[in-house]
């Protein structure tokens, strides 16, 4: 069993377009996989196969969203990211820079339950 990554695409413009030629060139068994609302995937290729699908369509930004199945303790960060393409090229992946701080404890603030 991989890694699994719920994957986000955005398309700044021809997105019927970019889906259509998308499900044809990842030869995908159900049809819209990565463009439902159930993006689950082991997706190793997705940074080759986005940068052909801009590549055929050059003045589309398309904006991929990723957000992994981990919280990575040595960064003390969820792997939540993005990364852009336009014309066959990409920016290296955004991490986002989330850490999910708590209050200490005060023991004034204890109480009975009912």
């Amino acid at each position: 069993m991989g890694y699994t990554t719920f994957f986000t695409i955005e398309f700044s413009s021809q997105e019927d377009k970019i889906k259509k030629y998308s499900n044809k060139l990842l030869k995908t068994d159900k049809k819209n996989f990565y463009w439902n609302d159930d993006n689950y995937a082991e997706w190793y290729s997705y940074e080759e196969d986005i940068s052909r699908v801009s590549k055929k369509f050059p003045d589309t930004l398309i904006t991929v969203y990723g957000q992994g199945e981990k919280y990575d303790a040595d960064a003390e960060c969820f792997d939540i990211w993005v990364q852009y393409f336009k014309g066959g090229m990409a920016t290296e992946v955004h991490q986002a820079k989330i850490k999910i701080e708590y209050d200490s404890f005060d023991e004034d603030e204890l109480g009975q339950i009912d």
